[in-house]
């Protein structure tokens, strides 16, 4: 098989990061191939390294070693997942977003505990809590999942957010009338172990609620 670069090389540069997303494809329920994968698989991959890395780096690296990958296994480019718009749009707003640049008084992101602990005293019982609670703990859950803004969940109408076993996918677009639906994909995982997983919260809402159409999730 030819290959286009050193194997030494190759394995010194990729090697922690392949490792890794070998573990989390198999992590998945069920358990995703990583070669050739399914363009979601490698997009979820890109989204857990960019909420924890401190560095755009980073974020290129976990592109490049599923890429890499793909291209040893005589995959063709235009196949390969991370040539995926939506794997570009990942990129594209991790490094608009600087990931790891301190800015001057700019506080450190909520800790994950304390944001569970204060979302289950407001939403003690999804079933039975005000609905007005449910659809806070919805929106405060996805915004920290999703690294969205206040200002993003005006745009996120029920039409165009998607259920998966693994996973939702929210399209955010500008305008309400955008008939071409252009916009960002963000991917928020699904955690069923969690009591405060966000995909759960949001399918709760749109249940209890009964939304559907071209509405605002978080009215």
């Amino acid at each position: 098989m030819v290959t286009t670069r050193a194997p030494s090389t190759w394995l010194d540069s990729y090697g922690e990061i392949i490792r890794r997303y070998r573990s989390f494809c198999a992590a998945r329920v069920p358990p995703r191939v990583p070669i050739p994968a399914n363009p979601i698989t490698v997009c979820l991959f890109l989204q857990l390294v960019t909420s924890e890395a401190k560095s755009y780096a980073v974020v290129k690296s976990a592109s490049g070693a599923p890429f890499s990958l793909h291209e040893m296994a005589l995959v063709p480019v235009g196949e390969i997942p991370t040539k995926h718009p939506l794997a570009k749009g990942i990129r594209a707003r991790a490094a608009k977003r600087r990931i790891g640049l301190k800015l001057r008084n700019q506080k450190d992101p909520l800790e994950l505990e304390i944001l569970q602990s204060g979302i289950l005293l407001y939403v003690p019982e999804v079933s039975t809590c005000p609905i007005v609670h449910l659809c806070t703990a919805a929106m405060v859950a996805t915004m920290w999942a999703g690294f969205l803004r206040f200002r993003d969940m005006k745009l996120v109408w029920v039409e165009l957010v998607k259920f998966y076993p693994t996973h939702m996918e929210i399209l955010l677009i500008e305008r309400k009338n955008d008939q071409f639906r252009e916009g960002d994909v963000v991917f928020v995982t699904r955690s069923p172990r969690q009591a405060t997983c966000p995909v759960a919260f949001c399918e709760a809402v749109i249940a209890r609620a009964r939304l559907s159409g071209l509405v605002n999730l978080f009215q």
